[in-house]
């Protein structure tokens, strides 16, 4: 395992433009581990039980303060190749398992790693969302489908356990959320957001659709009827409004963004493509760029700081991984 630790010295600031985001020249505390080649990962990071998780050979391994990770507390050991998406819903671990074929099954796991439930989802399951009015609850699977061929559902398990599925909804249904009694879908090759009411009997179809203009959207998090979701082709977040459903601002970030989390009144923004994450201050609406390592995919907050998962891959697909952590 080859760690490298330093804490970034103020970088030259480059002047904004609608395509050019800043490069902060504020000095930020920032630990970037890299775990060296072979070291099988993922791209999950998670906050759970006063810890910092991170996907880790089939499971979850605990990091510590300085990334490395502890295999002695691993939750879950599953085939690392069949670990899809993982993600901590109420107490519970979350693992979606896919062999990218026949076998798509979803399996839940207590805090001592004992599987407390299964259940068989659509193709390529991915993303969860939760929701409960107190008497009736649901998760929401995103189950992306296999590319091109718009075959994309969505999963649906009540709080007895019963698991229905949408008919086909898109092509690469990438991620939900739940904000107040919506739920909102991007389908990524589909170029489009789906927003459904939810309901104690689940989800009123069809929804509502509107179109991102071929943007590719990735990830969302929704603040104050807003959603905020980042975009592959058009390299940037873009905001949605839930009152008049118009997608109303870009804000341009960096290379292929991936995930996007709220900290307080700031939005973080991982630049898969390159190694940044950017900042994007809710108030201005205005976004400087953080140097973090190679490959930055998901992010995390506890305790008020970040912590970044990386992946990236070498001229012959060698996937090399690592993780990134920003002080404040």
């Amino acid at each position: 395992m080859k760690k490298v630790i330093f804490v970034l010295l103020p970088l030259l600031l480059i002047t904004a433009c609608e395509n050019n985001p800043a490069i902060s020249e504020e000095t930020l505390d920032i630990t970037i581990t890299n775990y060296g080649a072979g070291t099988v990962c993922g791209g999950a990071v998670v906050a759970f039980k006063d810890k910092v998780y991170r996907s880790f050979e089939g499971g979850l391994a605990s990091i510590d303060e300085m990334l490395n990770i502890n295999e002695n507390d691993m939750i879950g050991d599953f085939d690392p190749s069949q670990v899809y998406h993982i993600e901590v819903i109420e107490d519970e671990i979350w693992f979606s398992l896919t062999d990218y074929t026949s076998f798509n099954e979803i399996r839940v796991l207590n805090e001592y790693g004992t599987q407390i439930a299964s259940y068989n989802a659509g193709i390529l399951p991915g993303d969860f969302s939760y929701w409960t009015d107190g008497d009736n609850s649901w998760v929401f699977v995103a189950n992306e489908g296999n590319y091109g061929s718009s075959n994309g559902s969505i999963s649906m398990i009540d709080q007895d356990g019963n698991i229905s599925h949408t008919e086909s909804i898109g092509d690469v249904v990438q991620a939900l959320e739940v904000y107040e009694d919506k739920l909102i879908v991007l389908v990524n090759n589909s170029h489009k957001i789906i927003v459904y009411s939810i309901t104690e009997d689940g989800l009123a179809m069809p929804g509502i659709e509107v179109s991102t203009n071929g943007s590719s959207p990735r990830d969302l998090v929704v603040v104050d009827d807003v959603v905020y979701f980042t975009n592959y082709t058009t390299t940037d977040v873009k905001s949605f409004n839930l009152f008049n459903y118009a997608i109303e601002e870009s804000i341009p970030v960096g290379a292929s963004p991936e995930g996007i989390t709220l900290n307080g009144t700031t939005l973080w923004v991982a630049n898969s493509g390159e190694n940044t994450v950017s900042e994007i201050s809710l108030s201005s609406l205005n976004a400087t760029k953080h140097e973090v390592g190679n490959g930055p995919q998901n992010i995390a907050i506890h305790d008020g700081d970040l912590y970044i998962s990386r992946t990236h891959y070498d001229d012959s697909w060698n996937a090399f991984h690592g993780s990134s952590k920003i002080n404040f």
